[in-house]
């Protein structure tokens, strides 16, 4: 049960950190138009913002620092 914790703790603290940064990301990306535009190429109709990556690493970070 000890060792459930161990991971499921820093798990949700992951995921309640990467919620968080999300919107706030997603408005950098926007005003700074680091957006993937849709053209005849691409499936999608709305601009999709390409910092995702970040998104997932400062969610990961607190998370991976809670393990300790």
């Amino acid at each position: 049960m000890n060792e459930l914790f161990h991971v499921l703790i820093p798990a949700l603290i992951a995921f309640a950190c990467t919620c968080w940064i999300h919107p706030y990301i997603l408005k950098v990306a926007k005003v700074k138009n680091i957006v993937d535009n849709p053209d005849a190429r691409k499936l999608q109709r709305v601009p999709v913002h390409g910092l995702g990556g970040l998104t997932v690493v400062f969610g990961m970070l607190p998370g991976l620092l809670a393990v300790r």
